[in-house]
């Protein structure tokens, strides 16, 4: 399976995630679960970077914005590449939200004495929550527990495109990408595959 190919890299995570009011549980959470781990890398700080770089105008032009070349935009600027290879289209619609998340995970972890207490109690209700909607909605261990790195990395976009999927975005594509998700249900060693499969149609 590649991971620079969204059907198949949908289907994977698609499957864990049939049920409509999981879904929207992850809709929540995961950006949440996101910016809080940026609030956590950004409390390292920036790097250390050569004078002339800090005195140049687009170092300055990022810290107007909020931001600071730190491991929060360095992760924000891999995930948005990988989705770029995705969907270069939602990437673009995707960047402002990852851009806010960035910046506000930046500046909290700047000024705030509290920004370590924050990010862990935002990490622990939403992985509880989301654990909590696959025991209850699912039926099933979350695909965290099948491929740590390919959850992680596909979340973010995979609850982003599930949002602008249904306010219209590339309806054919979308189509294809459910009917790779019930394939995939149906590979599951499990006697509720079929009843997974009439769940994800509605």
């Amino acid at each position: 399976m590649s991971i620079f190919n969204l059907k198949e890299q949908f289907a994977f995570y698609g499957a864990y995630h049939h049920d409509h009011r999981n879904v929207v549980v992850h809709v929540i959470f995961v950006p949440a679960i996101m910016w809080s781990a940026f609030v956590i890398a950004a409390l390292y700080g920036p790097f250390a970077l050569p004078e002339d770089w800090q005195n140049s105008v687009w170092f300055q032009r990022l810290g107007e914005l909020g931001l600071q070349v730190n491991l929060t935009l360095l992760a924000s600027l891999v995930y948005t590449a990988y989705y770029m290879v995705l969907d270069f289209t939602a990437a673009l619609l995707y960047l402002p939200f990852l851009g806010f998340a960035c910046s506000t995970a930046t500046v909290l972890a700047e000024r705030s004495p509290h920004a370590l207490g924050i990010a862990i109690g935002v990490q622990v209700t939403s992985w509880l929550a989301q654990f909590y909607s696959h025991a209850v909605y699912e039926k099933r261990a979350p695909a965290l527990l099948d491929n740590v790195a390919q959850a992680l990395l596909m979340a973010p976009f995979f609850v982003f495109l599930e949002v602008i999927f249904r306010c219209g975005y590339r309806p054919k594509l979308y189509t294809e990408l459910n009917e790779a998700v019930r394939a995939k249900i149906r590979q599951f060693p499990s006697s509720s595959s079929a009843a997974d499969v009439k769940a994800h149609s509605q």
